[in-house]
C-alpha cells in the first residue's frame, strides 16, 4: 500500500450527549482476574489481570457447547459409553448405553452444569473426547483466544486447563450470537425427553434469578479455580459480558461489572454509507478522481464522558492506475479528544480506473 497524503480530513460527528457528563467511577472488583465487555463492539471496557492463565472451571463448558450446536443436529441421539457416565463431580447420573439426544445433553451442560453429558457430547459430534478438544483448541484459537490451552470438555481440574478471562469473554461474545446457545443459557429451568428417564435441570447462574436484565451465561467451581462466572447483560439496549475467575463474591461482582458497563458507556457508529464520502485522486488514470466509500459499519464503545470529544478522520492514500473496485484508498478513523484511535474502517474506491492511452502506450513500448 502506497504512503499517506499528508493531510487528514475532518468529518462532522454527532454529539451524542453533553461534555458535562462526569465519569463514572471504577468498579472495586476482588476477583483474581476479570474483563467487563461490550457484545457489539467487542471492545474491553474494564478489565483485571485479563490475559492471566487461570483455571477455568466450567466455564469451559461456553465452548463446548457452541462447537456442538455447530456441529451437529439437535435431534442427534447420543449414546452414553461407560467413559461418559463414569465422569463424576458435577453429573446428571448418566447411565452406560443410554441414549438422549443432543439438546437434552446441552441442557444437562449448560443448566446443571454436568460433566457426564459434556464428556458424552465430545463423544457424539467428534467421535472420541479427545479428538472434540483437539477441535476446541483449535476454535478458541480460531477466535483469538489463543491464551487457552484445553484438556477436556468440561473444566475439570488439570494443571494444564487453563482460560484467560479475555479469552472466556471474546468466547462467551461469539456463542451468545448464536441463538440456539443464548436460549440456553437464559432459562432458569429445562427438562430432558429422552433417555432412561425424565431429567430435570435448575440454571446454576444464580444472577438470572436476581435480575431480570441477565440474559447468561455459565457458572463455575472447583478448588484450584475458586469461583467463577460468566455472566452477560442486555438493558436500555446495551449488551455487555463481565467475567470474573476466582471471586470471593462472584455474583455481586458481575453484577457490579455488568451494571458499570450499561450505565457508564455508549456505541458509537460510523461509516457504512452508500453516498460517496469523498473523491481521491487517481494518478495516470482515464479518470482523476474516483469516489470513496467506507467498507462497512465501524462501531466503538466509549464512556458517556468522552463521547462529546469524539470526531471522525478521513486520511487517504496515493492512488496510481490501474485501479480496481473495491481497492483500498484510505482510512476512516474514530478518535476521541485526546486523537487516540477507537476503531478504523478502510476507505474503498467505488469503482475501477483504467490507465489513460498514454500510458498504456509508453509501458508497451518501454517493455518491448
Amino acid at each position: 500500500m502506497k504512503p499517506c497524503f499528508g493531510f487528514c480530513l475532518l468529518c462532522f460527528f454527532l454529539i451524542l450527549f453533553s461534555s458535562s457528563v462526569c465519569a463514572a467511577e471504577s468498579p472495586n472488583i476482588q476477583a483474581k482476574a476479570a474483563v467487563l465487555l461490550d457484545m457489539n463492539s467487542g471492545n474491553i471496557l474494564w478489565s483485571k489481570n485479563a490475559n492471566e492463565a487461570l483455571p477455568p472451571a466450567s466455564t469451559t463448558k461456553i465452548l463446548s457447547a457452541i462447537m456442538a450446536i455447530e456441529m451437529e443436529e439437535l435431534d442427534h441421539l447420543c449414546l452414553i459409553s461407560p467413559q461418559a457416565a463414569a465422569v463424576g463431580e458435577s453429573s446428571a447420573n448418566l447411565s452406560p448405553g443410554e441414549e438422549l439426544s443432543l439438546a437434552d445433553l446441552l441442557t444437562l451442560a449448560l443448566l446443571k452444569s454436568a460433566n457426564d453429558a459434556c464428556y458424552a457430547m465430545g463423544e457424539n459430534v467428534a467421535g472420541s473426547e479427545e479428538f472434540f478438544v483437539y477441535l476446541m483448541n483449535l476454535k478458541a484459537a480460531v477466535l483469538g483466544a489463543e491464551g487457552s490451552t484445553l484438556c477436556n470438555t468440561n473444566g475439570m481440574p488439570n494443571a494444564d486447563h487453563v482460560m484467560s478471562a479475555a479469552d472466556l469473554a471474546t468466547i462467551a461474545r461469539y456463542a451468545m450470537h448464536n441463538t440456539v446457545f443464548s436460549d440456553y443459557v437464559g432459562t432458569t429451568y429445562g427438562n430432558t425427553y429422552t433417555g432412561a428417564y425424565q431429567r430435570t435441570a435448575k440454571n446454576t447462574n444464580k444472577l438470572l434469578y436476581r435480575n431480570a436484565y441477565v440474559i447468561g451465561v455459565k457458572t463455575g467451581t472447583t478448588n484450584a479455580a475458586g469461583a467463577c462466572l460468566v455472566a452477560a447483560m442486555e438493558k436500555n439496549g446495551r449488551r455487555v459480558i463481565a467475567v470474573v475467575l476466582n471471586s470471593p463474591d462472584r455474583y455481586n461482582e458481575c453484577l457490579k461489572l455488568l451494571e458499570y458497563g450499561v450505565e457508564n458507556f455508549v456505541n458509537v457508529t460510523w461509516g457504512a454509507s452508500d453516498d460517496a464520502l469523498g473523491y481521491t485522486v487517481v494518478k495516470k488514470g482515464q479518470e482523476q478522481l474516483v469516489a470513496v466509500v467506507a467498507s462497512g459499519r465501524g462501531i466503538a464503545t466509549v464512556a458517556k464522558d468522552k463521547v462529546a470529544g469524539c470526531h471522525v478522520v478521513a486520511c487517504w492514500c496515493a492512488l496510481s492506475a490501474p485501479v480496481a473496485a473495491g481497492e483500498v484508498a484510505g482510512w476512516l478513523s474514530l478518535v476521541d479528544s485526546e486523537g487516540q484511535k477507537l476503531g478504523e474502517l478502510n476507505l474503498i474506491v467505488q469503482k475501477s480506473v483504467a490507465k489513460k492511452g498514454i500510458f498504456n502506450w509508453l509501458e508497451k513500448i518501454t517493455k518491448d
